[in-house]
């Protein structure tokens, strides 16, 4: 919970200075890529109506949201950040 916090905490730093000093452009493209990764199966799950025989384990609503919530807001950093300047990777 506290990491869902943190990126509150930095999207509203980037919203309130306008700017991205002093912010990684390139640890927030290795976290969103991390995050993509590591929650795949997020997407696997939404195709286990298409592929019935993978198996998926059992997984509640809240671990769900909390990862689509990590993608989601990883990526609108990104697109923060990308936004409030010129920052190339």
């Amino acid at each position: 919970m506290t990491h869902l916090l943190s990126f509150l905490v930095l999207l509203g730093k980037l919203r309130r200075s306008g700017s991205c000093a002093g912010v990684s452009a390139h640890t927030q493209v290795l976290y969103f890529t991390v995050f993509c990764l590591r929650y795949l199966d997020v997407l696997l799950a939404a195709l286990r109506f298409v592929f019935p025989l993978l198996g998926l384990w059992w997984r509640t609503p809240y671990l769900t949201t909390m990862k689509v919530a990590y993608l989601g807001l990883s990526a609108w950093t990104l697109w923060t950040m990308y936004r409030a300047s010129s920052v190339t990777p």
